[in-house]
């Protein structure tokens, strides 16, 4: 009955304020040993104004058996309640600051179902896919180059992020962050595509962050 209680707590913390605790708390150290890729799921950097960007996370660790592997990242759903021995926060941010508009969070009145039973695994150097749909959160309103930072913390796979640690629940969990980009070219909606124009993949520097995670 803890355990259960204590699981209930966790999880509705995570599935209320995980993705909002930016700026709340302090970041994890980043660690050298982990990636993450922030790339298109069509394969381009390029999307007119009002089209969906669907992105994708790559998490990796050159160090097997230290990081747990995310739990529940991006979860939109109001239904059960995932059984995850940490809580990553995440954060985005789009530099420039203007020619957007932050829709909101995701946000459930009311959670109700069964705990659901996750995957307890570590990172590899194989990377974990997880897939976010930008304009679900964001619309951009003008043409321009724009730079998505994804912030995200990881914890590590020992005793304090143990699903067993009724006991003590003021132990802080060790985590470590990492953080990746990707630079978007939205242009006007009228504009045609053509592939000769829009090639699949491109190289485009990375512009001047000054946003904070966390």
């Amino acid at each position: 009955m803890a355990r259960t209680w204590f699981v209930l707590v966790r999880l509705v913390v995570a599935i209320f304020w995980g993705p909002f605790l930016s700026g709340q708390v302090s970041p994890p150290p980043k660690a050298p040993d982990l990636k993450i890729e922030l790339r298109s799921r069509t394969g381009s950097n390029r999307f007119r104004i009002g089209e969906a960007i669907p992105l994708e996370a790559l998490v990796s660790s050159s160090t097997p058996n230290r990081y747990l592997s995310p739990c529940a990242i991006f979860r939109e759903s109001c239904f059960g309640f995932p059984d995850c021995r940490y809580v990553n926060r995440w954060s985005l941010a789009i530099t420039p600051k203007t020619g957007w508009k932050d829709l909101g969070e995701f946000r459930c009145r009311v959670v109700s179902g069964p705990i659901l039973r996750m995957p307890n695994h570590d990172l590899t150097a194989k990377p974990e896919n997880y897939s976010y749909t930008l304009t679900e959160r964001f619309r951009f309103n003008q043409p321009g180059r724009y730079t998505v930072r994804l912030a995200m913390s990881v914890g590590l796979d020992d005793p304090s992020t143990s699903l067993e640690r009724v006991e003590n629940q003021h132990v802080k969990p060790h985590e470590a962050s990492a953080t990746g980009e990707i630079v978007l070219l939205i242009v006007d909606a009228s504009t045609q595509r053509r592939s000769k124009d829009w090639p699949r993949t491109e190289a485009i520097p990375s512009l001047p962050q000054d946003s904070k995670q966390f």
